[in-house]
């Protein structure tokens, strides 16, 4: 099973638009993004996205080209403070590909909780994607790649 952890693109930042959206760098991150998850044979089973504006335009990217049967999971537990425990209990009661978009500190908390690390956090910039695994029967994630857009322009 892999898990790809997707911080949402860079966006318009508080002091221009309150709704804070996709700049269009943003876009053209989630769709470098994108286009390196397609190279991964991923079996997408799930879609989960904040409901933070900019995650969802993220997520509707990543739907389009990677997973376009797969709908879209709004979940308030993925906003930045969210207590990463519920979600890591659904993780690990189910099987299959995901994709999750989510914001600083939310995914580096989750991160740190399905890895059982107590190492620092980790650094993702907007577009990143964390690569995690884990075996069937092992409820222990690991961290197995860290991509940015600039790692994997065509």
């Amino acid at each position: 099973m892999r898990l790809f952890l997707i911080r949402h693109g860079d966006y318009i930042h508080e002091e221009m638009d309150l709704t804070q959206p996709l700049s269009v760098l943003g876009t053209k991150q989630i769709r470098v993004i994108s286009r390196y998850l397609n190279r991964q044979s991923l079996q997408v089973g799930r879609l989960w996205s904040s409901p933070k504006k900019r995650a969802l335009e993220s997520a509707e990217i990543l739907k389009a080209a990677v997973c376009p049967d797969i709908e879209i999971r709004q979940r308030d537990d993925l906003t930045p403070n969210a207590d990463p425990r519920s979600v890591a209990e659904d993780l690990n009661s189910s099987s299959g590909d995901f994709i999750i978009v989510s914001h600083l500190p939310f995914i580096p908390a989750l991160i740190q909780y399905l890895t059982k690390e107590e190492r620092g956090s980790f650094k993702l910039l907007t577009g990143m994607a964390a690569c995690l695994t884990r075996e069937k029967e092992d409820l222990c994630w690991r961290v197995t790649e860290l991509v940015s857009p600039d790692d994997v322009m065509d």
